[in-house]
């Protein structure tokens, strides 16, 4: 009986020395298991914000199919005869519009702000119209949500909303510049903004078609600079960037002006022969003839 209880006795302690010994090993090991689950948190963490951060840059150098459901689409109408003025008036109402409803719920977008907005216009500038104020907003929210902003590109705060006024009839695009509460920085940024996305929103397409068939037709590639001069000219002479007539009339000004290389057709010469010819003092008779030349020659 005695050596019964003895082995009795030896097993509980060799079970409660067992039990000891797993639980002083469980709290060695509990800091270094609560280590690894700490790493393995922060190691999520760091991939999500990956994925967030390939997001975020993607979204300032890819088109975003997200941007379609939330924006008006862009669909060039060949029969769209519109000047820079008018393309320029309407994208900037539509993003005075977008600023005002911002400012509305409260929130006042600051310069690199409207920097970033811009970045994702660009880069969807061929799918979007820029002419239409759901689509600058679709824009922000869009970025919001990627978390493209941070606390100095937005400022919000509470604010009450108001129901929506009856929109004002469109105002060039100057005036509403010059009468929107801003500084001068700010103005002229706004003003490059709308500029630029007009161009880039309608134009670029064509104007890159231009310069293809010069190069086609001269084999010359107009530079930077060159390319800069047309739309300068076009813009200042209020020529549409949609018509082709306006086009050759670029050309042949800027070749005149030595800006461009000799860049003259057959019938550009013929006409400026007979516009600079002596056969009639009157300079009207001469032009008559010119543009009767010019109907022949194209028949």
């Amino acid at each position: 009986m005695t050596s019964v209880r003895s082995q009795m006795r030896l097993k509980q302690h060799r079970e409660e020395f067992e039990a000891q010994q797993r639980e002083e090993a469980e709290r060695k090991l509990r800091p270094l298991r609560e280590a690894e689950q700490s790493f393995k948190e922060t190691a999520d963490t760091l991939a999500q914000r990956e994925r967030e951060l390939a997001a975020m840059e993607a979204s300032f150098e890819q088109p975003s199919e997200a941007l379609k459901s939330r924006c008006t689409v862009y669909r060039p109408d060949p029969n769209d005869s519109s000047t820079p003025e008018q393309v320029t008036v309407a994208i900037g109402n539509a993003f005075d519009g977008f600023r005002l409803d911002l400012a509305n719920k409260g929130i006042e977008l600051q310069p690199s702000g409207i920097e970033k907005v811009n970045r994702v216009a660009r880069v969807n500038r061929s799918v979007l119209d820029l002419r239409s104020t759901k689509t600058w907003l679709g824009i922000f929210e869009y970025a919001d949500e990627l978390g493209l902003f941070n606390r100095t590109d937005v400022i919000r705060q509470e604010k009450h909303i108001e129901p929506t006024p009856e929109p004002e009839p469109q105002r060039p695009f100057n005036e509403v510049i010059e009468t929107t509460p801003t500084n001068d920085a700010n103005r002229e940024m706004l003003h490059k903004l709308v500029e630029q996305a007009a161009f880039e929103q309608v134009y670029w397409g064509i104007f890159n078609e231009w310069l293809d068939s010069i190069e086609k037709h001269w084999r010359v590639r107009l530079n930077e600079k060159q390319q800069l001069a047309a739309v300068k000219w076009m813009q200042q002479h209020n020529k549409s960037f949609t018509y082709g007539k306006h086009y050759d009339e670029c050309r042949v000004a800027l070749s005149d002006a030595k800006v461009f290389p000799d860049l003259y057709t057959d019938d550009d010469l013929l006409c400026k022969r007979i516009e600079h010819s002596r056969l009639t003092d009157s300079y009207s008779a001469r032009q008559e003839f010119r543009n009767e030349s010019h109907r022949i020659h194209q028949y």
